[in-house]
């Protein structure tokens, strides 16, 4: 059965993925690398073929392509799911897809280091929306937001939590920053 976040499977298979990238020691990289694909194809599928296999990225008119080792490209499956980029278009460092709930993903990538002649993905970070003690107060409460890296642990071993305004190009061409604190 395939899933993905506007079959409301978001969440579940985000825990999923944290579990077990969460097991796996600092060193397997390829491993790490494996499960993160695994989580864009379930939560950010392309129109055609894996994210395993492209080999550029590329934000064009307001969409997504992504391109493969034998010329050919698609984009994705549910482009609605697409929200912008961090760097040039012909070559993001990160891409920024947005969840039905209005969470943000940041799959950070580096060209320059390949995986096998594929994009070799960094991190996914989550970002995590909190307000706190709104459903204890008539008051509005300020949101805060949080960075949670899927892939990368801190020298204790947990996952690495930050807390810093992103900057993005949205698909539509204009720059914004995502706040830590609205």
């Amino acid at each position: 059965m395939e899933r993905h976040f506007f079959e409301g499977h978001f969440t579940q298979h985000f825990s999923e993925l944290a579990v077990a990238v969460d097991a796996m020691r600092s060193d397997k990289d390829q491993e790490k690398h494996m499960r993160a694909v695994e989580f864009l194809d379930d939560s950010f599928p392309l129109d055609e073929g894996s994210h395993q296999d492209v080999t550029q990225y590329v934000m064009d008119y307001h969409h997504l392509l992504a391109y493969f080792s034998d010329g050919s490209h698609c984009g994705l499956r549910y482009p609605q799911q697409f929200t912008g980029i961090d760097g040039e278009a012909h070559a993001p460092g990160a891409i920024l897809f947005s969840t039905e709930e209005g969470n943000h993903i940041e799959v950070e990538l580096c060209s320059d280091c390949q995986l096998a002649g594929r994009v070799r993905i960094t991190d996914i970070q989550v970002e995590v929306i909190s307000r706190p003690f709104a459903e204890f107060t008539a008051q509005e409460t300020d949101t805060f937001r949080c960075w949670i890296s899927l892939l990368n642990k801190n020298s204790a071993g947990r996952a690495i939590m930050t807390l810093e305004d992103k900057e993005f190009i949205h698909k539509d061409g204009h720059e914004f920053t995502i706040l830590v604190q609205d």
